[in-house]
C-alpha cells in the first residue's frame, strides 16, 4: 500500500497512531511519502510481522509522542519487521519517546534530519520536545545509517543519540555502517553519539562523519572502526580512528 501527500493530525480523530499498519500478509510493503504527522501519540506504528517492509520518504513528523511517561509513544515505531527504509524525513518535537525506533532486521536510515530535545529552525510550529533517542535500533540487525543530521539539545531525556542493540541482539546478522552523518550536541554533558550493545558490541564501520567535539563518538570505544571523521568545530581536523 502507498500513502502519500496527506496530513494527519490528532485534531482529525484523536487516534493513538496516525497510521497503524496491522497487515500480516507475507512481505507486504507500506510506503508513506510526502506526508505530515502532527500531535499523534504515534506517528506510524506497525504490527509484529517479521515479513513486513516499510518505506518512509520525505515525511515530516512533528510534536508526536504521548507526554504521559506511563504510555509514551514514538514518532515512528516499526515492530519486528523485515525491513525499514527511512529517507529524507524530518522529525522534531517528539515527547519522551524516540524519533525513529525500529525492531526490523534490516534498517536503512538515510538523509533524515532528527531533532532530539532541540528546536527545529525549519519548523516554527515544532516544540523542542523531550526525546529519548533520535534513532533506536534496540534489537540490532543490519543498520546502514548514512547522510543524516541528528541534533541533540538540553531537553533530551538522555545523552545518547543513536542506540543500537541495547535490548539484546536477536538477529543472526548484525552490522553497523555509519557514514557521512553529522552529529550535533548542545547543552548535554557526557553525551554519546552511538551507544552500542554493551554485552556484544558490533563493530561500527564507516567514514566521513562529523561529530560535535563534546560527544563521545561510540560507547564502548572498542567498537569504533570509523575512519576520516571530523570535528564540528574544525571540519578539517581528522580523528585518530
Amino acid at each position: 500500500m502507498t500513502f502519500q501527500n496527506a496530513a494527519i493530525s490528532n485534531d482529525l480523530g484523536g487516534n493513538g497512531a496516525g497510521i497503524r499498519d496491522q497487515d500480516t500478509t507475507d512481505y507486504d510493503t507500506l510506503t508513506v511519502r510526502n506526508s505530515t504527522f502532527i500531535n499523534n501519540q504515534m506517528g506510524i506504528l506497525t504490527s509484529n510481522s517479521s515479513t513486513d517492509n516499510v518505506v518512509l520518504e520525505n515525511n515530516v513528523f512533528m510534536n508526536n509522542g504521548n507526554p504521559d511517561i506511563n504510555y509514551f509513544g514514538h514518532a515512528v515505531y516499526i515492530g519486528p519487521a523485515n525491513s525499514l527504509m527511512a529517507s529524507g524525513n524530518e522529525v522534531c518535537g517528539t515527547s519522551i519517546g524516540h524519533d525513529i525506533k525500529s525492531r526490523a532486521a534490516i534498517n536503512t536510515i538515510q538523509n533524515n534530519t532528527l531533532y532530539d530535545g532541540a528546536g527545529d529552525p525549519n519548523q516554527p510550529g515544532c516544540n523542542v520536545g523531550s526525546t529519548g533517542y533520535a534513532l533506536d535500533l534496540p534489537n540490532g540487525g543490519q543498520a546502514t545509517v548514512t547522510g543524516n543530521t541528528m541534533v541533540q539539545g538540553a531537553a533530551t531525556q538522555n545523552g545518547t543519540m543513536f542506540a543500537y542493540g541495547e535490548e539484546g541482539l536477536i538477529f543472526s546478522v548484525n552490522s553497523i555502517n555509519f557514514s557521512n552523518n553529522t552529529m550535533e550536541n548542545s547543552g548535554v554533558s557526557g553525551a554519546i553519539a552511538i551507544y552500542d550493545n554493551p554485552n556484544a558490541p558490533v563493530p561500527v564501520e564507516g567514514n566521513n562523519n562529523t561529530f560535535d567535539p563534546s560527544l563521545t563518538e561510540i560507547n564502548p570505544d572498542s567498537a569504533n572502526q570509523l575512519n576520516g571523521n571530523s570535528s564540528q568545530a574544525n571540519a578539517n581536523t581528522t580523528s585518530d580512528n
